[in-house]
């Protein structure tokens, strides 16, 4: 499997495993950017019910993707949107993306997704 194989699985797993009734949800794709938040387009946005109010962000890193640049230039504007932002990291890279995190003042709520024989396993602290 593919590491952008294995970012769509995840992506269309959780997209469509979010509950409606409270929230309205949105994607933004590479090839479809849905949804427009201060000039940004993170993965999957939540919002109010019948409101432009953002409640949840949730931004999947693709494995390897987890390097000090991308954190600072992608995530970090994210993480300052407003609502609860989520980043969705590969399991075995989690350690490594909270410490780059951590030490250029980036707080997001932490997930993690891996494999587990052929089943996909996707957590949220």
């Amino acid at each position: 499997m593919t590491q952008m194989t294995l970012y769509h699985e995840v992506f269309k797993k959780l997209y469509e495993g979010l509950r409606t009734e409270n929230h309205d949800k949105f994607f933004n794709t590479e090839d479809k950017k849905e949804y427009e938040v201060n000039n940004l387009y993170p993965d999957i946005i939540l919002t109010k019910k019948g409101s432009s109010e953002v409640s949840f962000i949730i931004e999947i890193l693709q494995p390897l993707q987890g390097q000090i640049d991308y954190v600072i230039s992608h995530i970090k504007p994210m993480s300052n949107i407003g609502g609860v932002f989520y980043l969705l990291v590969p399991k075995n890279e989690k350690n490594h993306i909270e410490k780059i995190c951590r030490e250029n003042d980036i707080h997001p709520r932490f997930g993690i997704y891996y494999k587990s024989g052929n089943e996909l396993k996707i957590m949220f602290e």
